[in-house]
């Protein structure tokens, strides 16, 4: 009886021993389950951040698409409406353009005559500095 006694006592101590090792695993999976919970949370608004560029993006392909295809109309009704009246409106526009050429060379020389002018005017404050100096 005393040897039924002392297995009894042993079992009851291997049975605390599981039990506490029983409760760390359990402890050990909980603190696993809220890592898991807090990275699925985490992934889960990378994934919304996600998702929100890829319908961004889509929207910003759909309007390129829609503004390219308006411009290809407008270009082929440009070029239909040019080559249709380009017989008559050709020497009109030569003269638009090159009057636009004559308006830029003018811009141009009166950009460059400025450009002089300030130079010298820098020329004169600059000497006049130096006489003021001395």
């Amino acid at each position: 009886m005393t040897s039924l006694i002392h297995q009894t006592g042993g079992l009851a101590a291997e049975i605390a021993t599981l039990r506490n090792r029983v409760e760390g695993l359990s402890d050990e999976l909980r603190a696993m389950n809220e890592q898991v919970a807090a990275q699925t949370t985490a992934q889960n608004e990378q994934l919304a951040a996600l998702n929100h560029s890829v319908l961004s993006m889509n929207h910003a392909v759909e309007r390129s698409a829609a503004l390219t295809e308006a411009h290809h109309t407008v270009l082929l009704e440009l070029n239909h409406d040019v080559r249709a009246g380009s017989e008559r409106a050709l020497p009109l526009f030569l003269g638009y353009a090159e009057r636009l050429r004559l308006d830029t060379d003018t811009a141009i020389s009166a950009a460059q005559i400025i450009e002089r002018q300030l130079a010298i005017l820098e020329d004169l404050v600059a000497a006049n500095e130096t006489t003021a100096a001395t």
